[in-house]
């Protein structure tokens, strides 16, 4: 019975080959290089592309792991291509190791400080325009409350704008409204 239902979950749930499955001749062989070992790699793995897609909201950051993971389970890429990866993880790291080596016989560490400080300008950059476009929201925000405003203090006077406390008080959200849009040009300036 036990024997079936494994058959059944690795067979035709996870989709893994019947030549890889046999490879391993116990059960808790089946269950640990094909099943626990590479569920606990691509979860890491999800975790971390999950936090890289949507790093600000934790809910949408799991509901998108939880979708690739099934994505991976359904479409078949699990057994047919992460399972085997996952198992030669060793020669793969041997092989990015030499990668590296070859690399850094290249490119001499002195020039990979200077590489390694352009690739850091370059992401302060880019994190610098993402603050600058929520700092702009913000004030967009701001300029769609004060219009609110604006149109609140008109409608309980009844449209009267002659009234020099109506006028005041339009006049200084106006005011505000142009200091935060001379705001907006300065951020985008810079």
């Amino acid at each position: 019975m036990a024997i079936d239902i494994l058959t059944l979950i690795l067979e035709t749930l996870l989709k893994i080959d019947t030549n890889l499955i046999y490879q391993y001749s116990s059960i808790q062989d089946q269950l640990f290089y094909l099943i626990l070992i590479p569920h606990v790699v691509i979860l890491m793995f999800l975790w971390m592309f999950g936090y890289a897609v949507v790093p600000s909201h934790k809910g949408i950051r799991y509901l998108f792991t939880l979708i690739t993971y099934m994505y991976i389970i359904w479409s078949g890429w699990y057994g047919s291509w992460m399972i085997p990866i996952i198992n030669a993880w060793f020669p793969i790291m041997i092989g990015g190791m030499f990668l590296f080596f070859i690399i850094a016989k290249v490119i001499h560490p002195d020039v990979a400080g200077a590489v390694g400080g352009l690739v850091k300008e370059a992401g302060s950059r880019i994190k610098n325009i993402g603050s600058k476009d929520k700092e702009i929201d913000k004030i967009y925000r701001k300029i769609g409350q004060l219009e609110k405003d604006k149109k609140k203090v008109i409608a309980e006077h009844g449209g009267d704008t002659d009234n020099l406390a109506v006028k005041y008080r339009i006049e200084n959200i106006e005011s505000q409204i142009s200091e935060l849009k001379r705001a907006i040009k300065e951020i985008e300036e810079s």
